[in-house]
């Protein structure tokens, strides 16, 4: 077995590699990212109010400890982008049987991998990265099993006979919405699409929705029926301020139609991440001879399976126009109609998510369009004069490998911003002196005010705040703002426009009326200057915990 791998075994190690660099395994600690984050302390929340996945997460930090699941989860993301080659590869093998070969595996990998979208989630939101791959391996299972039938060759009890696609592709769709709620709505247009062109297969596909729900029930159940979370009462207080802050970005002037149509287009772009056109001005030609060979291969896949190829260009052209939002000049109504009429369909404010459907239909056409021009008769005649032969390699080695000049800050530890990191040790001194010194049913509001900061150890990277995980079990208060572009708050609760206006007005009248006693103040984070006030006010506050980049105070109720 080993013998018949050992190109997959080395590709693999070279991508870790490549992309991690050594660093990461190397160094101590952890990574922050945008939405990604652990903490040192896991808090395990009750079994409605979170997904099994993140039961499952949450149990496996505690065991493994933060700073060593962190790193395995992102390794197991890029496992899973690997994994997802190796379905492409083979649904093409089946399909395809002429392209059975190492290379189609290696090609596949690559294309699975290094892709835009994959790119900005893992750097950004891993979590997202890794529920888009299930969508994507959902999908691959049902090519595969249409492909070469998943009950041909077994005897199976009739009802699991015909049902069991739907029982196979059910679990990494219901993976996928465990991750992030929107999903659901990516799943629904994929069965939508399928059951229009198969409408004899409804009851298969009535299933794997059915099982979808099923095994997301808990977490349903203690959103929208026990409201043991916020998730509800977040989406009716979002307005259109939060689809104008989320819509999708324009790469070099190209406008948000091109940049979507090539890949990218993340929000976080013009914050966050860097993209391609920090590092490359022409970076689009690699996009366009991509998407060409996407183009080829949808063409070459339409004649050998003309209804699977018009299920998937029909997934990838809808996925792409709702992924611009109101943004896109072209098709921005078809994103207001569905913000207006369908009921909380203005939780994708951030409609870019869609683009994880069309990406993964990108590898797939990628692949096929790259395994033709492989076995074209130009690239495999014989020719005598030996730089034609070596052109003849390098054309082949090229077309391989652009993916990976598509998306090359990926690589080097993805361009320099996957750094590996730790919390200071007075974090914990300062967890110590919470649980040990201040009574459990005490308020304690956490300065600076935001829900995502960049801190010193943080290497400058913007992360959500961390506050209620780092000092769990104490009764931490936490900013709930979004403070993106001209969007600052959405919040309704009387506490947070409280604490809003103590920001600017220094009322300490506002803590006493939201019952506040201490402050933990971080004093490397953000806009930390704006807060010293807190060591000048003597008379309000009382220190009691004073070190390098942690200190707390008592707030001083004297009338």
């Amino acid at each position: 077995m080993l013998k018949n791998s050992w190109h997959i075994i080395i590709l693999i190690l070279g991508i870790l590699i490549i992309n991690l660099f050594p660093s990461f395994f190397l160094l101590l600690g952890t990574y922050f990212l945008l939405d990604t984050g652990f903490a040192p302390f896991t808090e395990f929340r009750g079994f409605f109010e979170v997904s099994i996945f993140g039961h499952l997460t949450h149990l496996l930090s505690y065991l493994l400890g933060y700073a060593l699941f962190s790193k395995l989860f992102f390794v197991f993301v890029i496992l899973v982008g690997i994994t997802t080659g190796l379905l492409i590869s083979k649904y093409i093998g089946t399909t395809f049987p002429q392209f059975r070969s190492k290379t189609l595996d290696i090609a596949a990998i690559i294309a699975a991998v290094y892709n835009p979208f994959m790119y900005e989630r893992l750097i950004s939101q891993t979590g997202i990265a890794f529920g888009s791959y299930m969508l994507i391996i959902g999908i691959l299972i049902i090519l595969i099993c249409r492909a070469r039938p998943c009950d041909a060759t077994y005897d199976y009890h009739r009802i699991l006979k015909y049902y069991n696609l739907g029982i196979l592709s059910m679990f990494p769709f219901a993976v996928a919405w465990m991750i992030f709620p929107h999903a659901i709505l990516l799943i629904v247009l994929i069965l939508t699409v399928l059951t229009l062109m198969y409408p004899k297969n409804i009851i298969q596909f009535m299933l794997i929705l059915f099982g979808v729900i099923l095994l997301n029930i808990n977490w349903l159940v203690g959103d929208y029926a026990l409201r043991l979370n916020t998730n509800v009462s977040k989406l009716e207080s979002f307005t259109r301020d939060n689809i104008e802050v989320f819509q999708g970005n324009s790469l070099s002037g190209l406008g948000v139609d091109l940049t979507h149509l090539f890949g990218y287009g993340f929000w976080g772009e013009k914050y966050h991440i860097i993209s391609p056109d920090d590092i490359m001005k022409y970076w689009y030609i690699f996009a366009i001879l991509v998407l060409t060979i996407v183009v080829y291969g949808g063409y070459k896949l339409y004649i050998r399976d003309k209804y699977i190829a018009i299920v998937l260009s029909s997934i990838a052209v809808i996925a792409y126009i709702l992924s611009m939002g109101i943004a896109s000049p072209i098709w921005g109504w078809s994103s207001e109609i569905l913000y207006e009429y369908l009921p909380f369909y203005i939780g994708m404010r951030e409609p870019q998510k869609w683009l994880a459907l069309t990406q993964g239909i990108y590898m797939i056409y990628f692949v096929i369009g790259s395994m033709y021009l492989l076995h074209s008769k130009w690239l495999n005649n014989i020719q005598e004069n030996i730089f034609k032969r070596l052109f003849q390699y390098l054309v082949k080695v090229f077309i391989v490998v652009l993916p990976i000049l598509w998306v090359p800050t990926m690589l080097i530890g993805f361009w320099g911003q996957l750094n590996i990191s730790d919390y200071p040790d007075d974090i914990f001194e300062a967890r110590e002196f919470v649980q040990t010194k201040i009574p459990a049913d005490s308020k304690i509001i956490n300065f600076p005010w935001h829900s995502y900061m960049a801190c010193d150890w943080t290497y400058g990277k913007v992360t959500a705040n961390r506050a209620k995980d780092l000092y769990y079990p104490a009764n931490i208060v936490t900013s709930d703002n979004i403070e993106i572009g001209k969007l600052y708050s959405n919040s309704v609760a009387s506490q947070s426009i409280d604490i809003n206006k103590f920001v600017n007005n220094k009322d300490i009248n506002l803590l006493i009326k939201n019952r506040i006693e201490y402050v933990l103040f971080n004093s490397s984070c953000a806009d930390w200057r704006k807060y010293m006030f807190l060591e000048e006010d003597t008379v309000h506050y009382e220190k009691l915990f004073d070190s390098e980049h942690i200190k707390i105070y008592k707030v001083k109720n004297e009338k």
